[in-house]
């Protein structure tokens, strides 16, 4: 294997407060990498380490193409994004090509996936709406894939959570950022915003479908075209890649900028069904709400999405 020195022994000083078995896999990548290779079977030309903070990432070039190796040190991690690359691979959605997944332990003591290389370029600020709705129309794609079961798939046939509502309420409601949420909203705005949202029988969803889960246009590989922007592949979905649609929109749409108007424009929002809208508004304060939390506890300014949360509360109504 043509090498760059991939390891960093003094990975524990550059980056202070990891988990133990992340400063395992830096220590030993070099190693690592050329086990996951020989199960390639490629001839390798080159190979590099790729940003990353939860998981390793490793770019090989070879004669036979390129690829990202990624090593997690979170058992079962990269199951989620197999069966999202796998499904949306599958239906025609741009996504990254699974060549090899390993969660036997067995090759490295951790769990790996190996994909193809997606070339991309940046997106300039004058094509960003146009990035947007690229975007938005390859989700309306991807949201007509059914699937069966809510979250996050525990294997191949299971799923984490029995129903959408469950899977909100222990997703968000009660992650540890959520503590925040009387610190920077009324006992009685929090009432409005969980009654509306958490406790809203009518976000409830019996047909799941295929989610990204982690909507962002950092989360996207575009190249641009004649006509605008190209999506080439959706990256790095979250850990709940099956619910409902209207939560990747939601997610979209929540910075209320020029990306989230070209989504609008890609999804076409005209066409949603009365229920579907319902669910989008709700959401999105929803996500507002959760961001205005990770703001607050992450030592940021939550003005801006304090304000947004309550003028989609009073847009919606008190229900």
């Amino acid at each position: 294997m043509t090498s760059n020195n991939l390891a960093i022994s003094n990975i524990r000083s550059l980056k202070p407060g990891f988990d133990e078995k992340y400063y395992q896999i830096y220590q030993n990548l070099d190693d690592y990498v050329e086990k996951i290779l020989n199960q390639v079977g490629v001839t390798v030309l080159s190979v590099s380490r790729l940003p990353g903070e939860t998981n390793v990432n490793v770019r090989v070039k070879s004669r036979n193409g390129e690829y990202v190796i990624r090593i997690s040190c979170w058992r079962r991690e990269l199951l989620v994004s197999n069966v999202f690359y796998n499904t949306a691979y599958s239906r025609g959605i741009p996504v990254p090509e699974v060549v090899l997944y390993d969660d036997s332990c067995s090759v490295i003591p951790f769990e790996y996936q190996v994909v193809k290389f997606v070339e991309s370029e940046s997106v300039d600020k004058s094509q960003v709406r146009n990035a947007g709705k690229a975007l938005g129309s390859t989700l309306r794609k991807l949201h007509s894939i059914s699937m069966h079961g809510f979250g996050t798939p525990i294997d191949l046939e299971r799923w984490k959570h029995a129903s959408w509502l469950e899977l909100l309420s222990k997703v968000y409601l009660h992650s540890d950022f959520m503590k925040a949420r009387t610190a920077v909203y009324s006992k009685k705005e929090v009432a409005q915003i969980e009654k509306m949202t958490f406790e809203n029988g009518s976000l409830e969803i019996s047909d799941p479908k295929l989610i990204h889960g982690d909507v962002s246009i950092n989360n996207c590989l575009f190249h641009q075209v004649i006509s605008g922007m190209k999506l080439c592949a959706l990256i790095d979905p979250g850990t709940i890649i099956s619910g409902d649609p209207m939560f990747d929109m939601a997610m979209a749409l929540n910075n209320e900028d020029e990306f989230s108007e070209g989504v609008k424009d890609g999804y076409d929002l005209s066409a949603l069904t009365k229920e579907d809208a319902y669910r989008l508004e709700r959401l999105r304060i929803l996500c507002s709400y959760w961001t205005s939390c990770y703001v607050h506890e992450t030592g940021g300014d939550v003005s801006k999405w304090k304000k947004m949360t309550l003028e989609r509360l009073a847009r919606c109504g008190v229900e």
